[in-house]
């Protein structure tokens, strides 16, 4: 079965904007750029997934997708995360994918273990929507769908109770799996706060937010 990651990523002046009082824009920068390699490299040592997508307005994204070998698609317009799945879904078509996986950047305690949970979770021979939410259920953390456009995706607002009325409303074998590394996103300060008291302490990414945290 052929599963492609997609992973759309803000332009990273305009990544974690809700920081902006806690972190300079050059700082907001960085993080964004160790979450995003943190992806990457988690994503590929998930033997499920065949193809990452990387979707971006921001073509310094363009290098980083060729750093790791991983397929760029350009984006002329940042209108949000929807637009760029859209983006991912006809190249994913194209590509004949059997299915697709949508997940941010954002996810700070992701292992190749709970990514390869979710991907087994594929039944062969029907189709699917699967999720993991956000801790706080209102977000779709990570969404696999079998095809990759077997629903519409609604991120933004409450994308995690969209997601699944959809797969529903479609009559579609519709999943959701609680791990909860992937139920953790940050968008908040206590979304961090919450992410470093369970993360390994010697974790990169857990290192410069405890720094940033303890100014």
């Amino acid at each position: 079965m052929k599963i492609f990651a997609i992973v759309p990523v803000k332009s990273f002046e305009n990544a974690k904007s809700r920081f902006g009082s806690l972190l300079s824009t050059h700082e907001r920068i960085r993080l964004s750029g160790m979450l995003l390699e943190r992806t990457i490299c988690t994503l590929k040592k998930v033997s499920s997934i065949q193809e990452i997508l990387l979707v971006s307005t921001d073509s310094r994204i363009r290098g980083v997708a060729r750093k790791y070998g991983v397929t760029f698609l350009k984006e002329f317009k940042e209108a949000g995360v929807n637009s760029a799945v859209s983006l991912a879904d006809e190249f994913c078509i194209s590509a004949r994918a059997d299915a697709s996986l949508v997940l941010p950047i954002d996810l700070p305690l992701i292992f190749p273990e709970d990514i390869d949970i979710m991907c087994k979770t594929v039944p062969d021979n029907d189709n699917c929507v699967i999720l993991c939410p956000s801790y706080k259920f209102d977000g779709s953390n990570v969404l696999l769908r079998k095809p990759c456009n077997i629903i519409r995706t609604s991120y933004d607002e409450n994308s995690y109770p969209k997601h699944v009325l959809a797969g529903i409303k479609n009559n579609v074998n519709t999943r959701v799996l609680y791990l909860d590394r992937l139920m953790i996103d940050i968008d908040t300060v206590n979304d961090i706060e919450k992410m470093l008291s369970i993360s390994q302490p010697n974790d990169q990414i857990t290192c410069y937010l405890r720094t940033i945290l303890a100014r």
